[in-house]
């Protein structure tokens, strides 16, 4: 059966460890390719929302969890991942959910609508 929770809590200490990262390099750096420099208040931003959402996984109700397994057997490993990875890419930008079953929610709709076609 497939975690659903550990799926998401490994998706957003990815995505916050990217932007806690994105510090250390800088292209135009001056000591082999890296440069400390501080991080921008929309890196900050994401960093946060992501670490709030890994937070909020426990509680996420059964019954969205259920529903997204299903989905997942339903649209298969692929298409998942395809659609939960740009999830976790709009996050900051074009959504700004505030727990982790608000993320999950949206997520579902749109496994729901690949599942139907």
């Amino acid at each position: 059966m497939f975690d659903v929770a550990g799926d998401l809590k490994g998706r957003f200490g990815s995505a916050a460890l990217f932007y806690m990262s994105a510090w250390e390099y800088e292209p135009d750096g001056m000591i082999d390719d890296h440069t400390v420099r501080d991080l921008t208040d929309e890196e900050v931003r994401c960093i946060s929302l992501f670490k709030r959402l890994a937070e909020t996984i426990p509680a996420i109700p059964a019954s969205i969890l259920k529903t997204t397994e299903e989905l997942y057997a339903a649209v298969g490993a692929d298409k998942y991942e395809e659609f939960a990875f740009a999830a976790i890419r709009a996050v900051g930008y074009r959504t700004f959910p505030t727990n982790a079953t608000e993320f999950l929610t949206t997520l579902n709709l749109s496994l729901q609508f690949l599942a139907r076609t």
